[in-house]
């Protein structure tokens, strides 16, 4: 039977090199630039399209793929933030 090794209390999470963490953070931020979401239509504006790291509307779930934003961004009731641009980097083929 194999022996275990003694950590002594001490965690992994806590090994974990202080540095990694503004890495996973950029990381995580450069992700969400490539991934799009739906601001519903309020009672006085179109719906609206974002790019995921929109500061305008910021939502942590509900992400569209790549083929869902550019259905939506090709229906007329749905208009692209003027601030994020979702449509860059969407070319279609």
């Amino acid at each position: 039977m194999p022996r275990r090794a003694r950590t002594g209390g001490v965690t992994l999470s806590s090994l974990t090199p202080p540095r990694t963490l503004p890495f996973r953070r950029r990381r995580e931020q450069a992700h969400a630039a490539l991934r799009r979401k739906i601001q519903p239509r309020r009672s006085s504006s179109a719906a609206l399209a974002h790019r995921g790291d929109c500061a305008l509307y910021p939502v942590e779930g509900g992400f569209l793929t790549r083929e869902e934003a550019l259905i939506a961004l090709a229906e007329p009731d749905i208009e692209p933030c003027q601030i994020c641009k979702p449509g860059t980097g969407l070319v279609d083929g």
